[in-house]
């Protein structure tokens, strides 16, 4: 237990039985807060975010150094940890390979399965906050390939992905699903404010310029959203916006469906 715990800077463990810490061990330079109870947790946290209640994976910067906020669920038990992001550089961006899909740097489709598997279960067990999935994919990519090379595919893939997560805020998970679709998991948004973001990823898309030796691509994305519910498993909630997704295609491309 001690040689984990020096990894971490902070290392809170709440058992969400007895809604109790049964352990919070804070270093340097969190160590002057004490955290006893679930309403001293609270207050660290708004501290650091906008509100008690924190996605499970995000980054935030205290005191000039830049740290990675993780919440991990086991059970009957939800271990908080925070860590300097130096210290962990060398997993997560020298092994990147591990997470990311090495063309579009998004996360891997496993990535995506475990980070939808916790915000699930975060959601249906523990009444945490309501979020939503969207999934899109290139209209006629197999023509891009025909007409262009594939060495073109694997550029718009690229740009595509990159211009994609310039307009994700730092909660929301961006990851490649297959060949040409992408899933980004929105925290805290409802099927509203992921429609919004739809919109404008889908007029963003449009009008960018995808110069490739000298030629303009044009490409278009459809888009399908839904929002959890409280039935929802893995398979239900993916299957549902891949459905959404079809019948944007089904309906004309370049255009949105929710549910």
């Amino acid at each position: 237990m001690i040689k984990m715990l020096c990894i971490y800077d902070v290392y809170i463990v709440i058992d969400i039985e007895q809604m109790v810490i049964t352990n919070a061990y804070l270093k340097e330079p969190f160590n002057g807060m004490q955290i006893r109870s679930l309403d001293d947790l609270s207050y660290f946290l708004e501290i650091f975010f906008d509100k008690g209640s924190c996605p499970f994976a995000r980054e935030f910067e205290h005191r000039g150094k830049c740290y990675f906020f993780m919440s991990h669920t086991f059970n009957n038990i939800v271990i908080l940890t925070i860590q300097n992001i130096d210290k962990i550089k060398n997993i997560l961006l020298d092994k990147k390979e591990i997470l990311f899909d090495g063309l579009t740097k998004c996360y891997l489709k496993k990535e995506l399965e475990l980070f939808l598997e916790q915000a699930l279960e975060n959601f249906v067990r523990y009444k945490k906050e309501k979020f939503s999935i969207l999934m899109f994919d290139i209209d006629f990519f197999k023509k891009v390939n025909d007409t262009y090379g594939h060495l073109a595919g694997d550029f718009i893939l690229k740009e595509l992905a990159s211009l994609v997560k310039s307009s994700l805020r730092k909660s929301d998970i961006c990851g490649r699903f297959g060949g040409e679709e992408f899933l980004i998991l929105l925290p805290n948004t409802n099927v509203s404010g992921a429609l919004k973001l739809a919109t404008k990823l889908n007029k963003l898309v449009k009008e960018h310029a995808f110069i490739y030796n000298e030629t303009n691509i044009s490409i278009t994305i459809s888009l399908g959203i839904t929002s959890v519910s409280f039935s929802d498993s893995y398979h239900s909630i993916v299957q549902r916006c891949d459905e959404t997704l079809y019948k944007a295609k089904e309906n004309g491309r370049d255009r949105i469906e929710y549910t």
